[in-house]
């Protein structure tokens, strides 16, 4: 199993184990943030959301279904969260 700890890419012996996320709407959002608690790390699609960012190069992501990408940049970002509930 690969950690990609803070984009660094190291490998490290952990035990298995199985998580998942889903969304629960029907309607997909371009600016939308899947929220899995258990991910080393989170892909978005615009860049320009990252604070301090910094390019990063030979940085491949594997995804659940075992598909590639490179990564292009490493950052931090916050995330408000909102919970609506009916009432």
């Amino acid at each position: 199993m690969r950690d990609w700890n803070n984009g660094k890419g190291t490998s490290k012996n952990k035990a298995e184990s199985s998580f998942f996320a889903f969304r629960a709407s029907n309607q997909q959002y371009t600016d939308a943030w899947y929220v899995d608690s258990c991910a080393s790390c989170h892909r978005i699609a615009n860049s320009e959301w990252l604070e301090n960012p910094k390019q990063c190069r030979n940085t491949e992501i594997s995804a659940s279904d075992n598909s590639k990408m490179e990564a292009e940049a490493v950052g931090n970002e916050g995330v408000t969260v909102s919970i609506q509930t009916k009432q």
